[in-house]
């Protein structure tokens, strides 16, 4: 996957796999650490996996 991929997948939202475009994907459960999440993830059309990353970017006060 060149970086070129990377940066489509990402500007996508990760809705489509980065290796070959499909969109059949599977996510394991997310873990979170310090402001971080990772998900591993699996094409069911090509068979890759890769991990997500996401990070904190805002919080909003719940409703009482």
């Amino acid at each position: 996957m060149g970086m070129t991929d990377k940066a489509m997948y990402i500007k996508a939202k990760g809705l489509a796999c980065p290796f070959c475009g499909g969109d059949s994907l599977e996510g394991s459960f997310v873990e979170i650490l310090a402001g971080k999440a990772f998900q591993q993830i699996a094409c069911c059309e090509c068979g890759n996996t890769w991990q997500d990353i996401y990070e904190l970017v805002d919080m909003e006060i719940a409703a009482a």
